[in-house]
């Protein structure tokens, strides 16, 4: 990628990060993706590069400069006539949009990747309409459709999707308040991250036990893990997902009310310390206790 700028081939290695999108948006590298797209940014622009930034921003929850880019990045594949990055684009814009009209455009691209045997996209949209739904407050409905993606997942075989797919359904339980059912969901995934040693699952992971640890007023390693995730998030430059955040919220500040302010902040400082595999060492602790 330096050969490429160098050589001012930037719209090359735009194409190469376009294509291997996946290997970045679930590699722990997305910071450092971003990094390189705004290397080029002053080029002319390319849907590729729309879609692009669009995917980062979407990931570390700047969803207006999101929308924005998917935006265009849509009318960009319209006017090249690329159904492939058209069904893309819609995925994430449809994401950003109303309820009513953004299951309808997730429906389209679904039923374009289906059709097309593109499995992984297939996954995103029906990801992306069930995060629909929980903004719709359906969550019943949210829950079978997770549980469809969960069955999806399997069928790809690719195992940071199938994690994920878990730790969703996990979000899902414990949105309908079913915390045990939750828990054993996301300890799954926990597991899958883990071995994988993969840090934004094993940070994503993580803070569910932190929720369900401040539940059972395990006030302590509650908040030494969410430090500890906090510090994951601000080193990869991304942040966590927005349906666990009041979760995270109402957990953390249960437990600075009964620690303290003084007390609460050291855990937290003491936690944004810890190396990833005290993470993982602590949060198995957690939910074997």
């Amino acid at each position: 990628m330096e050969w490429s700028l160098g050589a001012g081939r930037s719209d090359d290695m735009v194409r190469v990060v376009y294509n291997l999108w996946p290997v970045w948006f679930n590699g722990d590298r997305a910071g450092e993706a971003a990094a390189w797209l705004h290397r080029v940014d002053q080029d002319p622009v390319s849907p590729e590069l729309d879609w692009l930034h669009g995917m980062f921003a979407f990931q570390t929850g700047d969803y207006v400069e999101s929308a924005d880019r998917f935006e265009r990045a849509l009318t960009g594949f319209e006017a090249n006539e690329d159904p492939y990055g058209i069904a893309l684009s819609r995925v994430f814009v449809g994401a950003l949009s109303d309820p009513v009209e953004g299951e309808a455009m997730l429906a389209d691209a679904h039923a374009y990747f289906r059709a097309e045997n593109q499995h992984l996209g297939q996954f995103l949209a029906l990801l992306l309409t069930s995060v629909k739904v929980v903004e719709a407050d359906d969550l019943p409905r949210a829950l079978e459709l997770r549980r469809q993606l969960l069955e999806d997942a399997r069928a790809l075989g690719y195992d940071e999707v199938v994690a994920w797919s878990h730790w969703n359904l996990a979000n899902a339980l414990m949105g309908l308040g079913r915390i045990d059912e939750a828990a054993k969901e996301n300890r799954i995934a926990f597991e899958t991250f883990a071995a994988l040693r993969y840090h934004e699952g094993i940070s994503s992971a993580s803070e569910n036990v932190a929720i369900f640890a401040a539940s059972n007023e395990q006030w302590e390693p509650a908040v030494l893990i969410h430090g500890a995730c906090e510090a994951i998030w601000d080193r990869l430059g991304v942040r966590g997902w927005w349906e666990i955040v009041p979760h995270i919220a109402n957990a953390m500040s249960a437990a600075r009310a009964s620690l303290g302010d003084g007390e609460y902040q050291g855990l937290e400082a003491q936690g944004r310390t810890l190396a990833v595999d005290d993470l993982v060492e602590l949060a198995q602790a957690t939910m074997s206790s």
